[in-house]
């Protein structure tokens, strides 16, 4: 019972923190070019994404694309 009031303000910042609306992953991901130093991915369009971000490994944002945008190139590889 001591920890009851921890969890619940836990569960409070993990729903407030939450978008209301989050477009899911995009179909059809795949690997469309490359060469020694970039690569190419491509996705199906989504309806109503407002973009996506490209993240790295230690979820940085490398990237950030708009709307209807379906590949962006990886390169420096």
């Amino acid at each position: 019972m001591r920890y009851t009031g921890i969890v619940a303000i836990t569960l409070l910042v993990l729903f407030f923190s939450t978008p209301a609306f989050a477009a899911g992953a995009p179909a059809n991901f795949r690997m469309t070019d490359c060469s020694s130093t970039t690569l190419t991915w491509s996705w199906d369009d989504m309806t109503d994404e407002e973009g996506y971000e490209i993240h790295n490994a230690s979820h940085s944002v490398v990237k950030a694309l708009g709307p209807n945008v379906v590949s962006t190139t990886e390169t420096g590889l």
